[in-house]
């Protein structure tokens, strides 16, 4: 017969028990409510736990046999602590560039021309930008670009920050340069693997995306995470980004991408970006940060379809 019901308070994070035939109350702790306690110290880098007292913590294989299975409250503590995404994790993104978008996916004309190393550490000032929001004098470079579907490179930067809006620059703890697929797919400079980061994230985490002449962008969500990775597709929605419909734009009914249109790095489109780039790059082929829609030419198409619809907005990424 069972003598008690299970509750769970989840203001508190615990479980209590109400008696069924008899009038008692019994609180007390289990594997769940005690990695939300561990949970809540990792968040606040509290500097460890005490248990008073822990017994009756384990499980035998019989009962009376003192042969142990298993420790549920320590085993909830160790699983919190322990954590890989605390130490090592991968990303698994996905986003689209709006300059490159064809209708179903971006172009790679680019690919064969790309640059060995990546593209982010320019000579400045930049066209009269004495610093590109992406500037990034770190390693990152290949023998040769790996596949046909790489359309160029991007650089991801990690931030960690209770919430979004306070996700500022100073809460930066990584960058990484890497390759945008013509699916979407962000990949390490092998071309096909996920972005492994060895990183404590103490809050959590922000992802923003950077392109040499697109507008940046973040996540608007807490990313979901499991067994050592982060997913996001940043082009689902308008609220997968963050600022919404302000930080990236519908490229096609039902995906969003990043904004073409910054030529001068500094993450707005605006009339400097046709005055101080596509201006003097107009005529020219190559790879070229006034090509906005990265088919290789600059010409009017570009100042026309790409730079002129987007003039006036900017990233919604706080800084």
């Amino acid at each position: 017969m069972n003598l008690f019901t299970r509750t769970w308070e989840d203001q508190v994070k615990c479980p209590y028990l109400l008696g069924n035939t008899i009038n008692t109350f019994v609180s007390y702790d289990d594997g769940e409510s005690v990695m939300h306690k561990a949970q809540y110290v990792k968040d606040h880098n509290a500097k460890g736990v005490i248990i008073w007292e822990i017994t009756g913590d384990y499980i035998e294989t019989v009962p009376g046999s003192g042969i142990i299975s298993g420790t549920p409250l320590l085993d909830s503590l160790i699983a919190v602590f322990t954590d890989p995404m605390q130490d090592h994790f991968e990303l698994q993104l996905k986003a689209y560039l709006d300059g490159a978008f064809n209708g179903t996916q971006m172009t790679t004309a680019l690919n064969s021309i790309l640059p060995l190393s990546h593209p982010f550490n320019p000579a400045l000032p930049y066209f009269g930008n004495p610093m590109p929001d992406w500037y990034y004098t770190g390693a990152g470079a290949v023998g040769a670009i790996p596949n046909p579907n790489v359309v160029d490179w991007v650089l991801v930067e990690l931030r960690d920050a209770a919430t979004a809006a306070t996700a500022i620059k100073a809460t930066m703890v990584a960058q990484m340069p890497g390759f945008i697929l013509n699916n979407g797919s962000i990949v390490s400079l092998d071309g096909a693997s996920n972005l492994q980061f060895s990183n404590v994230i103490a809050n959590n985490l922000w992802v923003v995306i950077y392109h040499r002449n697109h507008e940046s962008i973040m996540n608007a969500n807490v990313i979901p995470y499991a067994s050592g990775t982060f997913t996001y597709d940043y082009s689902t929605g308008v609220g997968q980004t963050y600022g919404g419909a302000a930080g990236h734009k519908e490229i096609t009914p039902g995906v969003w991408g990043m904004r073409s249109g910054d030529g001068d790095g500094n993450c707005d489109v605006q009339n400097a970006d046709r005055d101080n780039v596509w201006d003097i790059q107009a005529g020219k082929t190559g790879y070229l940060p006034s090509d906005y829609n990265m088919n290789r030419q600059t010409n009017n198409v570009d100042k026309n379809d790409k730079w002129r619809p987007n003039l006036g907005t900017g990233s919604q990424v706080p800084n």
